[in-house]
């Protein structure tokens, strides 16, 4: 367990290229162009889950309570995210075109739903190294993917990069390490063959999975996606200071539950009488360690977004209003983590949809009324 937090440390630690990426972005882009990226990246991060729909999760707790199958559920997951791969970039792109009427924005965001196919093939590599606890090779995966992002995007930006340009570079590197994923996981598994079985079980059991996701990111995405139709490229730019930082300091919980998922899938299985401690004692830990990261973030509010530029400074009050919800965020992660480990995503798929259904409701009055921190505030409310 102290060797998987370290590696899941490392994996989650390397976000932090992304968060300098954004930076960059912020920088070199201008408030106005910034804002559009962000929108870009958040109509793909929401549809990269139709392409998955639980494969991801479902794959690590099938390979942490069985691991002979490891090989057929890497080459069965594979051929079964083709088809939705395909559809996700049509209708979402689709949609995408309906709500942007720019060209340059279209070419950006259709690069990047190409992307997100790529990131969800190196995403099913991961889960088969999650699953096998070789958390070593997923830092290693995972670290390489956003090094090599950070430094081909910061190249593009300070060469004068435009947004469409920007989303190019992300596909070009995600085809690279997507394909170096999957190789290095087939040399644990070895090659597999397709199993006609999981062709059918596989989306049945993510099924509850994949919804509960959609609505998951559908809640964390939405907000910007409202913020920019209802306020424009502008205050979406500031938001989009903000809350990367803030989801920044949602990592050290996604250490934890991260490596949770299998150990916790195992136990569930094995009924072991270790499995209710060790579920307990990760809710109360995570709880007071939101509040030490809270506490110490919130006179730091400033220099956060002042690293974007000087005309993101704004952006401080809607930090410091995100920070409100940072302890149940913490929870939130480790009660994921229990419910797939112990088949209880029915349960996560009602909540969210709640969840997700207040803040989009808050998000039409506040947002009008209080822009941007309308937004953080409809987040930690709901």
């Amino acid at each position: 367990m102290t060797r998987n937090f370290f590696y899941s440390a490392v994996s989650a630690g390397s976000a932090v290229f992304m968060l300098l990426l954004l930076v960059m972005a912020g920088r070199w882009l201008g408030k106005d162009q910034y804002g559009v990226f962000v929108w870009v990246v958040g109509i793909a991060t929401i549809a990269e889950v139709f392409m998955d729909f639980g494969l991801h999760q479902i794959t690590i707790r099938a390979i942490a309570r069985d691991s002979t199958r490891a090989g057929q559920l890497l080459r069965t997951s594979l051929w079964l995210k083709a088809l939705p791969g395909l559809a996700m970039v049509l209708i979402v792109g689709a949609v995408a075109f309906k709500l942007r009427s720019e060209t340059s924005v279209r070419l950006a965001c259709l690069a990047m739903l190409l992307s997100a196919t790529m990131r969800s093939y190196l995403l099913t590599a991961r889960g088969i190294l999650q699953g096998l606890e070789r958390f070593g090779d997923d830092a290693l995966v995972t670290t390489v993917d956003r090094v090599l992002l950070f430094i081909c995007c910061a190249i593009a930006l300070v060469a004068g990069a435009s947004v469409v340009q920007l989303s190019l570079v992300f596909l070009g590197v995600r085809i690279v390490t997507a394909g170096g994923a999957v190789i290095l996981a087939r040399r644990h598994v070895g090659p597999g063959t397709a199993d006609p079985d999981l062709w059918r079980s596989l989306p049945a059991e993510a099924l509850p999975v994949g919804l509960f996701l959609l609505v998951l990111n559908l809640y964390n995405r939405i907000d910007t996606v409202m913020l920019n139709k209802l306020q424009g490229d502008g205050p979406t730019g500031l938001y989009g200071a903000a809350y990367p930082v803030y989801e920044g300091l949602t990592y050290a919980t996604a250490i934890i539950s991260a490596v949770l998922i299998p150990r916790l899938s195992r136990m569930w299985v094995e009924r072991s009488p270790d499995y209710g401690r060790l579920v307990f004692r990760s809710q109360i830990g995570v709880f007071v360690l939101a509040i030490v990261i809270g506490a110490a973030a919130w006179p730091l509010a400033e220099r956060g977004v002042l690293i974007f530029g000087p005309e993101f400074e704004p952006a401080a009050a809607t930090l410091r209003l995100l920070l409100l919800g940072l302890p149940f965020v913490y929870v939130t992660w480790i009660l994921h983590a229990v419910a797939i480990a112990a088949d209880r995503t029915r349960a996560l798929l009602v909540v969210t949809s709640i969840g997700t259904a207040l803040n989009v409701g808050l998000n039409l009055v506040l947002i009008p009324r209080y822009s941007y921190n309308g937004a953080a505030i409809a987040t930690v409310i709901s």
